[in-house]
């Protein structure tokens, strides 16, 4: 027994509906997937290159240690990154008024200047690698024992360009040299949110990256 027209038409169009229903969720999936192991990637490669500055120097970064460290600690690290070059504020400040510019807070309601703005944790120089990734590094300002590193764990040039997103902050241990993830144990972050409701601030989403490193949906579920 054959079908119609009418009837293979129908079934097309339910077919259509079904696909355009899941295909966005399939989409959001994929991608959150991609940002998870960038983000993993991104967290290993901070580790692995400060904990190689660390044995070759014997010297603990922090600000106490390192009095210049866009020279004396950033410039070096970036050696330990395949393809790694620094720049300073100055010599990338196209890229720094890109940052402050268009970047936005975890629920991408507003941009990075303004009150309580991450702006001035990410003034101090940068590393960017061969795989896009890029670190802006604070050198004491925010959280006055220690470093900050805040990577762009996709570029510059890809989307959403948002805390919580693809852009992640990580601590430098004062005593160990460890990289702590904001917002997880041992974080001067530890209270600061991750929210998408209630009184928000400009920067909302520097407490984000414990758990998106540790939640398995968290990407699944990005504002």
């Amino acid at each position: 027994m054959g079908f119609t027209l009418a009837e293979v038409l129908i079934t097309l169009g339910i077919i259509g509906v079904i696909a355009a229903m899941t295909m966005p969720l399939i989409i959001q999936n994929i991608r959150g997937k991609i940002l998870h192991t960038q983000l993993k990637k991104a967290y290993s490669t901070i580790s692995q290159a400060t904990q190689q500055l660390i044995n070759d120097t014997q010297q603990i970064p922090n600000p106490q240690n390192y009095p210049n460290p866009e020279i004396d600690f950033l410039q070096p690290l970036a050696k330990y990154f395949n393809g790694g070059i620094y720049c300073s504020k100055t010599e990338c400040s196209e890229l720094f008024d890109k940052i402050i510019t268009t970047y936005k807070n975890y629920p991408k309601n507003t941009l990075f200047s303004g009150t309580g703005s991450i702006e001035n944790c990410l003034d101090d120089g940068f590393i960017t690698t061969n795989d896009s990734m890029l670190i802006a590094f604070d050198r004491g300002t925010c959280k006055s024992d220690r470093f900050l590193f805040t990577i762009d764990v996709n570029g510059v040039n890809k989307a959403p360009n948002a805390l919580g997103h693809d852009f992640f902050v990580f601590e430098v241990d004062p005593e160990t040299g460890a990289i702590i993830p904001s917002g997880g144990n041992n974080s001067k972050y530890t209270d600061e949110t991750c929210r998408v409701n209630g009184p928000l601030f400009d920067n909302e989403g520097v407490g984000c990256t414990a758990k998106a490193l540790l939640d398995n949906n968290y990407f699944n579920h990005l504002p």
